[in-house]
């Protein structure tokens, strides 16, 4: 009786456990609760199980963890409200990772056009590639005048940056990153003078010749040195011009989405948050 009644105590403490946990947020150390309390009770594979942990692994942000949970559950799934709770954290995990797209086609087919979950995602795609902008009136003011805000903004085109740092500097000045151009300019530049420095000296002694075009002139230059500087200093400066020119332009992007769009963001985690939360039983 004594050890029935131990075990009703810590049943009923696992469960008041997880639940308080789930309420503070702590949802990494909730799921170890839960399972706990369903271990107490005799765990069955059963769908509901396997979708909570799943919805717990996924608010916790353990992805991986989610997604190998889903996986095995998926066969004991027998009702429609199932396999859309299982698209519902499909959904979430791939807007956790930035893919707009994904997470709405996992849901889409269990969503009518009027949700406003489904809405939210198609906005927030539309604002990060430019699209033409959805209705938003739906959404908090404060929401909506940061949207405003970011659509009156150009962002940069990283190929294009990239495209215009054939002339050392001018991609990261496109991106607005003007000590990364400065910097740039004047080593390309100057590896590129040393490069036709070395083309202009004569191989046989230490002078500089001045360019003309004979037969005389072009078998005397040292086209060994030419080259080594060339490939290995200005191809390579100029390879890393362009990199720092898409990298600039991909920073400057982040740092207006991140600026204008995480209110979106955190408007869109917030309503999968509470229907996830549902899914636990």
């Amino acid at each position: 009786m004594i050890i029935l009644l131990l075990c009703l105590a810590l049943n009923s403490y696992s469960e008041a456990a997880y639940k308080e946990l789930l309420n503070e947020g702590d949802f990494y150390r909730a799921c170890g609760e839960y399972k706990r309390f369903k271990f107490n009770n005799g765990i069955e594979d059963t769908a509901d199980y396997y979708l909570t942990v799943a919805s717990i692994y996924a608010l916790s942000k353990r992805n991986e963890s989610s997604i190998a949970i889903l996986d095995k559950g998926f066969t004991y799934e027998s009702s429609e409200e199932q396999m859309k709770n299982e698209a519902l954290i499909r959904s979430y995990l791939s807007f956790l990772s930035g893919s707009f797209s994904e997470a709405i086609f996992e849901y889409e087919d269990f969503s009518d056009g009027s949700d406003t979950l489904l809405m939210s995602l198609k906005l927030i795609r539309s604002l990060v590639l430019k699209d033409d902008t959805l209705p938003f009136e739906y959404l908090p003011d404060s929401i909506k005048k940061q949207i405003e805000i970011y659509n009156r903004i150009d962002l940069k085109n990283p190929l294009l940056a990239s495209s215009l740092s054939a002339i050392p500097g001018l991609g990261e000045a496109y991106a607005g990153d003007y000590v990364a151009a400065t910097r740039d300019f004047m080593l390309t530049t100057s590896v590129t003078v040393l490069a036709v420095m070395a083309f202009l000296k004569n191989k046989d002694s230490f002078t500089f010749d001045k360019p003309e075009f004979s037969s005389s002139y072009f078998k005397t230059r040292d086209y060994l040195l030419t080259y080594l500087i060339y490939s290995s200093l200005v191809v390579r400066f100029q390879n890393g011009s362009k990199t720092n020119s898409e990298l600039s332009a991909e920073k400057y992007n982040t740092e207006i989405f991140k600026k204008y769009l995480v209110p979106l963001h955190s408007y869109i985690e917030g309503i999968y948050r509470t229907r996830m939360l549902k899914i636990i039983k």
